[in-house]
């Protein structure tokens, strides 16, 4: 295959545009360790989902700033000159891109794309809707934004906590037709590559193989079988409360040493995570039976595994 094109302004040619909860942490540090691909140094800039972007205030300018130093996991960038700001760094890497999990449920980032970067490669990385549901409302759980079981947290409205804005994102995240067939209808099929989290669970080098070679780069560089942001929950509820409201806490983890911290980690949280209950994950299967099935031949994929 060949190279892709590098643009004269550094702007990224291809973006891993979802879906959350999918394995997105691990696809962007397998991303970032190959030396012929350039990751924004910011992993979720969200530049071009122009409808779920939310003003760049003041906390968000001084993460930026300090971006430079290092990685960042999600900042919301809605200047074009500090968009740019996030790839200048980049030199002969035949690759530039970003992460940006929003951008498939967005409605309007699949356009914006596109409407400047027509030649961008898009990745997508999808899960069963039904553990991607549950894997979200544990990272709220870690993130002491749920506070009630799973599916009265599915029955409450959660518009105001979740960046989407939407009332139900532990199911309308999940319904992934729409939109897919949004970057599917604009971009050429042979410019979209769409994985599932299987393939990447099922043989990692394979899947890595794949992905490197529709960047157009080394397809047989390996870089460390390492799992990222796995879900995990915290000891206690109460502490977990008590230490989200702290407006000192990213300063105080950030100055601990490594060793320190994976102390601390440990201590916190745990990765003994609770399984979903049958009742719900039959719920789930029922809700999202409809979409899996029509799904199955847009992607042109057996999702049979995720109906059982």
């Amino acid at each position: 295959m060949a190279a892709l094109d590098t643009e004269a302004r550094k702007l990224p040619n291809f973006f891993l545009v979802g879906a959350m909860r999918s394995g997105s942490t691990s696809v962007y540090y397998h991303l970032l360790a190959h030396p012929h691909i350039y990751t924004s140094r910011i992993k979720e800039p969200n530049y071009f989902a122009t409808d779920l972007r939310i003003p760049l205030d003041r906390r968000h300018r001084t993460r930026l700033a300090e971006a430079k130093r290092g990685k960042l996991n999600r900042v919301r960038v809605s200047d074009f000159d500090e968009y740019l700001g996030l790839f200048e760094g980049a030199s002969s890497e035949l690759a530039i891109g970003e992460c940006s999990v929003a951008y498939l449920y967005s409605k309007t980032a699949a356009a914006e794309i596109r409407s400047m970067i027509p030649h961008a490669r898009i990745l997508m990385v999808l899960r069963n809707p039904v553990q991607r549901a549950y894997s979200h409302y544990l990272m709220h759980v870690r993130n002491a934004q749920a506070k009630s079981s799973f599916r009265d947290e599915m029955n409450r409205d959660l518009s105001t906590i979740d960046d989407t804005g939407m009332a139900n994102p532990y199911i309308e995240t999940g319904l992934y037709y729409e939109q897919i067939k949004r970057y599917l209808g604009i971009f050429p099929r042979d410019q979209v590559k769409i994985f599932l989290t299987e393939d990447m669970r099922d043989d990692l080098y394979a899947f890595l193989s794949s992905l490197y070679e529709f960047l157009g780069v080394d397809s047989s560089f390996r870089p460390p079988a390492t799992i990222y942001n796995e879900a995990k929950v915290p000891r206690s509820t109460l502490l977990n409360q008590l230490w989200s409201k702290t407006p000192l806490k990213g300063s105080i983890v950030k100055h601990l040493p490594q060793s320190v911290r994976d102390i601390v980690e440990s201590l916190y949280n745990s990765y003994n995570v609770p399984k979903m209950s049958e009742v719900d994950r039959e719920y789930l299967i029922t809700v999202f039976a409809p979409e899996i099935r029509r799904l199955e031949p847009l992607i042109n994929r057996d999702l049979a595994n995720w109906l059982k």
